[in-house]
């Protein structure tokens, strides 16, 4: 069984070949799947965005098309701490400042996220997969100094706090004041269709 993942955001119809683009193969090839999920849709996607995509991958009528979006939960330490401070992202006020810190991929969707609260925000953002160094670390937080908030906390991705947490040169001072979001995948139900019912069911069969 061919599952397909399609990013909301960066679809293959609007893609090229490598070098030109990021397709490893001809965006056509996606008829040989069973099941294509659009990931990252926008938790306000229109109808007219949905037509349009279904239109525009062009699938056999017997593909099973679903959409996802991304849930994000509240705030967790990176790093083991007593009493963390930063529970939840709502209770944040204007005068204070979050530091994004991202080395994904798309990290547009995270940012979008972290702006929607309100209060001062600077972003850091690196390649996929980086690896942190002594010197990115030394940046990172001579920014964070730089700052003016009456509280302040560096946020991140549950991947990139994969890579901290296990950095020897993430220097441990600073360890209470970085936390990261962790992300659940909610699909999302439209023409009156259970999308999670249907995709285990076409799973197991």
């Amino acid at each position: 069984m061919n599952i397909v993942l399609v990013d909301f955001s960066r679809p293959p119809f609007n893609d090229k070949l490598m070098p030109l683009g990021n397709l490893r193969e001809p965006a056509d090839h996606i008829v040989r799947a069973d099941v294509v999920v659009v990931t990252k849709c926008p938790n306000d996607i229109k109808p007219v965005q949905i037509r349009m995509m279904k239109e525009n991958l062009e699938l056999f009528p017997a593909t099973q098309l679903f959409f996802s979006n991304i849930k994000y939960a509240q705030p967790v330490p990176v790093f083991p701490i007593r009493d963390p401070e930063l529970t939840t992202l709502n209770w944040l006020e204007q005068d204070d400042l979050i530091l994004g810190l991202t080395g994904i991929a798309n990290h547009r969707p995270f940012h979008r996220y972290l702006k929607q609260f309100g209060t001062r925000l600077k972003l850091i953002h690196y390649d996929d997969h980086h690896n942190y160094t002594r010197d990115d670390f030394r940046y990172i937080f001579k920014v964070f100094e730089g700052l003016e908030g009456r509280r302040k906390f560096i946020v991140t991705t549950e991947k990139d706090a994969v890579r901290i947490l296990n950095n020897p040169y993430y220097p441990p001072e600073m360890r209470k004041y970085i936390y990261y979001v962790p992300i659940r995948v909610g699909f999302l139900n439209y023409e009156d269709r259970e999308f999670i019912p249907e995709l285990e069911k076409k799973i197991i069969e």
